[in-house]
């Protein structure tokens, strides 16, 4: 019995030896086609400094500042000679905006929302479309493929900004729900073009086969066809984020008289700040007027300069994922 015992063990750590020796022998092969895009590798660099810059934010807080000065909502700076907005300084390296707080611990503070509200519609989007579309192409012409499609064209013809702008006035919107919305509109695309995708693979011979021997629905659409599609999963989960970080700063920048009392994530039950709304709180206190834009070019630059950064990452990483998935296309 106990060489029994053994004898199962030894297979089954063969097995996860073998599969170790094969996942990582693919990713360098995929590693391989994403650096033949130097812009991929660029996204991929910017998106990790982000990420080094929201674990940074918490430990300032903790060691080096003030939190009764530089705390992103309550915050104020008594130190300054005049009144605010503080132009930048020493102290205050990207100045402080209209309530005497800190931007640059504004803008640390906001990356943490931002990449939760990415992260959490990319999920979303990429689980609805894909299980959508490859349902829809393993079940190709019949009622179930027909029902899903005509739900992914309800989503493709909602406007997303004015509809959730619309749902903004009803319900309270909090992060998840937020993303929730985004990751759902953005979905029906790509149950569309996923579909396309795994129908080239439903006709391989080896899902055929899967059939034929007896395997059920779900055994051959989670070992047979998700895994081919996977590369385009995290093609879409990148286009995914660039719009929700693009959705987040036009909602909160057009809608910020109520929105700003509807998100609910905070201690106090309120998002208080994000990078959309630092520039609708210098639109309001009209510092996007005549000479204003440019006297005070701290209050919107810095937060329109991250919105572009950020959400060119994920596009640029995108591009590098979109050569695992076409790798012929990005040859030519």
């Amino acid at each position: 019995m106990a060489a029994m015992t053994l004898a199962k063990i030894g297979r089954l750590g063969t097995l996860v030896r073998a599969r170790a020796v094969f996942w990582r022998r693919r990713f360098r092969y995929n590693w391989s086609l994403y650096k033949q895009d130097p812009l991929g590798v660029v996204g991929l660099g910017i998106l990790g400094l982000f990420l080094v810059l929201a674990l940074l934010h918490p430990l300032l807080l903790a060691t080096v500042w003030d939190r009764e000065v530089y705390d992103p909502i309550n915050g104020y700076s008594l130190d300054e000679l005049r009144p605010p907005p503080a132009s930048p300084s020493l102290r205050h390296l990207l100045g402080t905006d209209i309530q005497g707080r800190d931007i640059l611990s504004q803008l640390l503070y906001s990356i943490r929302m931002e990449l939760l509200l990415a992260v959490l519609a990319a999920v979303v989007t990429v689980i609805l479309g894909t299980g959508m579309g490859v349902v829809a192409a393993y079940f190709s012409g019949r009622a179930v493929d027909l029902a899903l499609m005509r739900a992914a064209d309800l989503f493709l013809v909602l406007p997303p900004v004015a509809f959730i702008l619309f749902l903004g006035t009803l319900v309270r919107l909090n992060i998840p729900l937020l993303a929730l919305l985004i990751g759902a509109i953005g979905g029906g695309k790509v149950a569309v073009i996923m579909k396309s995708r795994a129908l080239e693979v439903t006709v391989k011979p080896y899902v055929q086969a899967a059939r034929v021997v007896g395997g059920g629905s779900f055994h051959v659409i989670r070992k047979h066809i998700v895994p081919n599609v996977i590369p385009y999963i995290f093609l879409f989960m990148m286009l995914s984020s660039v719009i929700a970080v693009l959705a987040e700063a036009l909602l909160s920048y057009y809608g910020g008289d109520f929105f700003m009392g509807r998100y609910r994530t905070g201690p106090t039950g309120f998002l208080q700040m994000s990078w959309g709304l630092m520039l609708y709180l210098a639109y309001h206190m009209g510092y996007f007027m005549g000479d204003n834009l440019i006297r005070y070019w701290w209050l919107s630059f810095p937060a329109g300069l991250a919105v572009t950064l950020l959400a060119s990452a994920f596009y640029l990483v995108g591009r590098g994922f979109n050569q695992i998935a076409n790798p012929r296309l990005g040859a030519r």
